[in-house]
């Protein structure tokens, strides 16, 4: 946003949020979704991989907190089948 010129005010426009809501996803406080996302990359003129990092659309295995969390343990679901509480 430096390197543009960008204010987090213009990002809130862009998004339809309040600029502290901007703020508080700039800290990590809140998720940016998906579609916020692609709304920045596009006004930017840019790729999603150039604004989230190559290294980070580039990893190709899970985020290390959910690589041992039994994935390999979870039943198989048929089409028919349906989930169970």
């Amino acid at each position: 946003m430096a390197r543009l010129g960008v204010r987090q005010k213009a990002v809130a426009e862009l998004l339809q949020i309040a600029q502290p809501g901007v703020s508080a996803r700039l800290r990590g406080q809140v998720a940016f979704d998906v579609e916020e996302l692609a709304l920045i990359a596009q006004a930017f003129n840019i790729s999603l991989g150039e604004l989230l990092g190559n290294s980070l659309v580039n990893e190709k295995s899970p985020r290390p907190a959910m690589r041992d969390e039994g994935f390999d343990e979870l039943p198989r679901l048929d089409s028919n089948q349906q989930p169970f509480d």
